[in-house]
């Protein structure tokens, strides 16, 4: 089982996503909302 936890925090003009896995952030990226749209299109499925 892949232990994954992706936290986002919502503002109006950008979007903070954190992605922390294998008990380690992997990634913190400040995104606009479109970006964040794209991103969530591209993950993949569980």
């Amino acid at each position: 089982m892949k232990n994954l936890i992706i936290g986002v925090d919502l503002a109006t003009k950008e979007i903070q996503v954190c992605v922390y896995a294998n008990k380690k952030a992997h990634s913190n990226q400040k995104m606009t909302p479109s970006q964040f749209s794209e991103y969530l299109a591209k993950l993949s499925p569980f």
